[in-house]
């Protein structure tokens, strides 16, 4: 699914469906989620660069995550997905930017890109460019991020106190659940390797 969003007032305003290049002109951002290889192939010839597919962001060497091709940035992250679940995950996210344009190819749906979308409908944000737009969705990534470990460097503290200390005040022993604190560090282990 291909979305655009153009800067007006501020604001990001969302387009979805293949483009025009009268749309292209005026577009900030274009969002790619799981595209078909006609909305690839589409995308591709209306910009004139050649965008990575899901496999090939997967295999993306880590001294390659970040390169330039000509005047076209490439940045590829692993996003952590479904942090509060059992099992989280992490996947690639690749961000193009060019002169006039941030394209942002996905597979999958991180809260993050989700909650600035609606921002940035809704609120002014920094759009005036590609690069702007850049830098604000990193940020949003970021702040989802801080908030993952905060909440597992919270829980890891609570998890010290409740087997090293449990009922100190009362001055009695309570029994602990030893295979439910161990999930939740083997959790708070996942969160933390698949965050990195």
């Amino acid at each position: 699914m291909i979305t655009s969003y153009t800067c007006k007032a501020g604001k990001l305003l969302a387009t979805a469906g293949l483009m025009t290049a009268e749309q292209l002109a005026s577009a900030t951002w274009i969002d790619l989620l799981a595209p078909t290889p006609t909305e690839e192939q589409h995308l591709e010839s209306l910009l004139g660069i050649d965008l990575p597919t899901r496999e090939e962001m997967s295999k993306i060497e880590d001294s390659r995550r970040l390169f330039a091709r000509g005047d076209t940035l490439l940045l590829t992250l692993t996003i952590l997905l479904q942090s509060d679940d059992e099992y989280p995950y992490a996947e690639e996210v690749t961000f193009v930017l060019t002169p006039q344009h941030l394209v942002s190819v996905r597979y999958v749906e991180p809260r993050a890109l989700s909650v600035f979308a609606a921002r940035s409908a809704a609120n002014t944000t920094l759009c005036a460019n590609a690069e702007d737009v850049l830098l604000s969705v990193l940020e949003t990534l970021l702040e989802y991020l801080a908030i993952h470990v905060d909440t597992v460097s919270n829980d890891l503290d609570l998890l010290g106190h409740q087997v090293l200390a449990p009922d100190a005040r009362s001055g009695r022993q309570s029994r602990l659940d030893y295979a439910a604190l161990l999930r939740r560090l083997e959790h708070h282990q996942a969160v933390t390797a698949k965050s990195r």
